[in-house]
């Protein structure tokens, strides 16, 4: 699951649910989880959270968790959710980072148009790439 191949030290769990003891579990270690990413979905609640967290969250795009020493991540743009990528990245160019995702499901020839425009568009924007 983790370790020194992962991509990334920054995961997504099935519909935002697992409780801290679980999450503080998965941090453990040199190639443990640092961070989560959130929901796209403001009203819903992501992991542990309670809901004056899960605001903070939503708010700030991202939340530390001294308890658990993680970082939480909203999720920005959701690809299979939108139609005009270029639109919805313009509106947010001034965002020090953005949280981009998809369901591996959802990829297909449309999703992976949507996939390379966002790259393009941060490359183009001078935004990094960053996996944790």
């Amino acid at each position: 699951m983790f370790g020194a191949k992962s991509i990334t030290q920054v995961v997504r769990i099935e519909k935002f649910v697992c409780n801290e003891e679980n999450i503080i579990a998965m941090s453990k270690g040199n190639y443990g989880i640092r961070g989560l990413l959130g929901a796209d979905s403001e009203n819903r609640i992501n992991y542990y959270l309670n809901e004056t967290e899960n605001k903070k969250l939503f708010l700030n795009g991202y939340l530390y968790d001294n308890s658990s020493n993680i970082m939480i991540y909203a999720t920005d743009l959701r690809l299979e959710k939108i139609d005009d990528v270029v639109e919805f990245l313009s509106q947010h160019s001034d965002d020090k980072q953005l949280v981009i995702f998809t369901h591996e499901w959802a990829i297909n020839s449309v999703v992976l148009s949507k996939i390379e425009e966002v790259c393009n568009w941060a490359k183009e924007n001078n935004y990094k790439y960053c996996i944790d």
